[in-house]
């Protein structure tokens, strides 16, 4: 039972509706993926090897190894540039590049949190602040803080795993 409930909230959050037509994302016969339409019907091809859901009408794709973003109607919109790239959220998407560093971009491919930080991870209260990262140099690699989705310090990176149990 939890499989079938954890598999329906799976699909639930691959799918974006905000934008009038439903798509999701869907594995294909030759282990790529693409995505389907409300009714099976295939709307961008399977050619991508991975794919996230639709999010504020965009999808995070990998292609060649590199992540980027393309619209609904397959256009790349963010050029795969990235080692990562996750899905957009109030218009920011955190992304790593290829040296193992993570920050945030617009949609414009503008970054809007400087792509610096050793860790990313998304914070369970959005409306607090948008991730919490860890510093590069080996004494902020033992430290944590968490930042906002406009680089503002909401808790500096002073704290160590052991002295706060909410990051």
């Amino acid at each position: 039972m939890k499989r079938v409930v954890l598999a329906a909230l799976l699909a639930i959050f691959a799918m974006d509706y905000s934008y009038g037509q439903m798509l999701e994302r869907k594995e294909g016969s030759n282990k790529k993926w693409g995505f389907v339409d409300e009714t099976g019907e295939l709307i961008i091809p399977y050619k991508y090897e991975h794919v996230d859901g639709f999010s504020e009408g965009l999808a995070a794709v990998k292609l060649k190894r590199k992540w980027g973003f393309i619209d609904k109607n397959d256009k790349v919109v963010i050029p795969f540039k990235f080692a990562i790239a996750t899905n957009f959220y109030e218009g920011v998407a955190p992304v790593m590049r290829g040296n193992g560093k993570w920050g945030f971009i617009d949609k414009s491919s503008t970054v809007v949190l400087p792509i610096k930080y050793a860790s990313y991870r998304e914070a369970v209260e959005a409306a607090i602040a948008i991730g919490i990262f860890q510093g590069l140099d080996p004494e902020m690699l033992k430290r944590k803080g968490i930042i906002d989705e406009t680089g503002a310090v909401v808790v500096p990176m002073k704290c160590t795993k052991q002295q706060n149990s909410i990051l």
